[in-house]
């Protein structure tokens, strides 16, 4: 007996404010894994938490052929390797779901195919994600609405790890010929796919961890007012809420000025150090219990050290690749530079008052979601937000107000701009209006302590809709707030 018809593959069902929640570290997760293995261990034990169907496939394109890298599952006839025809890529390519039912998607019904997911890269599709019928109807929608939006993000994880697995290559060539020039330009590739200044540092420390068979790291850069290395990003610490709060600057660690422990006689004299055993060097400062091993490698540009990495391992004496320390130098180097570049690059995009970006950026970045939610039919909401009178400057700490925004919003998934006089902007991808709203709620308890006392604090939602353009979607929310202005001093969120 066949299952029961799907809905249409063009049809995402709606999120639940809980799937929402636990996407973005699920997004997270899939961005942080170095192999494709773990890639599919990660969004594998997200499915078996769902809805644990009877067979998953992950299958990654090469040329005109879709070869399986992870069963999960019985199917019924597996094969190694799919040809498929040109329409089939080309349906594929255009980003939709496939029906398994579907007779031009033949060769996918030998996993059982109830839907296909093309996963795409930046120009190319990547790869592609099978399920099988899931009973529970329940179960079924939760599953296809999340992987409609799961699915962008891994076809550019799986991007990523080809380009990634490419420098990797480039290195281990180079470390075998000590061609530093050669893995100089490894590293540059491995780099160039990451995003933000946040994604590449983590980007940078990854591959410092792998290069150096190192069990854990930290990136620390000179801070320019107090002279002191400052940790930015740490991997690989056994308590993973703790290394996520790190990251995410809510909490500090060690400084070290000039000459000051291992990092800081790094920083003064710009050249890598190795220590074998950190309990018996009088060098190390700080809390040892879980480190035995330490390299620590400056990262120069032109004369210059704007930081450090620090690889450690828990045992004492533990292999760090000394004899890697020439390709080391030149991760750190090469890192070096694109730091310099990114940091350029958010000042330029990024307003110096609230630490949140400029309106121009902002709104360019609204574009290119309102592209993506009309090619994946995901939702998309914006909420515009006035703290305090726009024509009193004075009394309001703007840099409070933008950590406030960044602190409530989803790290890597929302996107918050400062369109002017305590005006802003936020993005908010695969949210639906009511998601909007629950989070101007939240937003106007961290806001409210900020606001002067005329206490004008008015928030404004509203949800994309179809064939709508950025610009009328932004000025949709931004007239509804002007509305509401009018009514003078309060606290107030409404739907445009």
């Amino acid at each position: 007996m066949s299952p029961p018809t799907s809905p249409g593959p063009d049809a995402a069902p709606p999120l639940s404010s809980e799937l929402l929640a636990e996407l973005p570290q699920v997004v997270l997760s899939v961005n942080r894994a170095q192999r494709v293995d773990a890639l599919a261990e990660v969004l594998l034990d997200w499915l078996d938490a769902q809805a644990s169907p009877e067979c998953v496939a992950l299958l990654l394109r090469a040329g005109d052929q879709l070869r399986l890298c992870r069963l999960h599952g019985e199917a019924p006839r597996p094969r190694q390797v799919l040809p498929v025809a040109d329409l089939l890529l080309q349906r594929l390519s255009a980003g939709r779901p496939l029906d398994g039912a579907d007779y031009r998607a033949k060769p996918l019904a030998d996993f059982a195919t109830s839907r296909a997911y093309p996963l795409l890269g930046r120009d190319h599709l990547a790869g592609v994600l099978t399920t099988s019928w899931i009973q529970d109807p329940a179960a079924r929608e939760r599953v296809e609405g999340a992987l409609s939006v799961l699915a962008p993000h891994l076809g550019l994880a799986l991007d990523n790890l080809e380009i990634t697995a490419q420098a990797r290559q480039t290195i281990r060539r180079a470390r075998e010929h000590e061609h530093t020039e050669l893995a100089a330009a490894g590293f540059a590739r491995a780099f160039a796919v990451a995003g933000s200044l946040g994604q590449l540092l983590g980007r940078i420390l990854e591959q410092a961890i792998a290069t150096a068979n190192a069990q854990k790291g930290s990136l620390m850069l000179l801070d320019a007012a107090s002279q002191e290395l400052v940790v930015k990003v740490v991997r690989g610490l056994p308590d993973p809420a703790l290394e996520d709060r790190i990251n995410r600057g809510e909490v500090q660690c060690i400084r070290f000025k000039r000459g000051q422990g291992i990092a800081g006689r790094v920083l003064q004299a710009g050249k890598p150090l190795f220590s074998s055993n950190v309990h018996t060097d009088a060098r190390f400062e700080g809390k040892g219990a879980h480190v035995g091993t330490i390299g620590c490698v400056p990262m120069r540009h032109e004369g210059e050290t704007i930081g450090v990495i620090n690889l450690t391992c828990a045992e004492a004496d533990a292999d760090l690749h000394h004899e890697a320390g020439e390709v080391l130098q030149s991760l750190a180097d090469e890192a070096a530079g694109a730091i310099l570049r990114a940091e350029l690059y958010e000042r330029a995009v990024t307003d110096p008052a609230t630490g949140l970006y400029v309106g121009q950026m902002v709104e360019a970045l609204l574009e290119a979601e309102v592209r993506r939610a009309r090619r994946y039919g995901g939702a998309l909401s914006v909420l515009t937000c006035q703290v305090g009178d726009p024509a009193r400057r004075r009394g309001l700490d703007e840099a409070a107000i933008g950590a406030a925004f960044r602190c409530t919003i989803r790290a890597q998934v929302d996107l918050a701009g400062h369109l002017g006089n305590r005006l802003f902007l936020l993005v908010l991808p695969e949210t639906p209006e009511e998601g909007a709203i629950a989070l101007a709620h939240r937003l106007r308890v961290g806001l409210e302590p900020f606001v002067e006392a005329a206490r004008l604090l008015v928030f404004a939602a509203t949800e994309h809709q179809p064939e709508e353009s950025a610009h009328a979607l932004a000025e949709r929310a931004r007239r509804a707030l002007a509305a509401t202005l009018i009514r003078g001093p309060g606290v107030r969120i409404v739907r445009a």
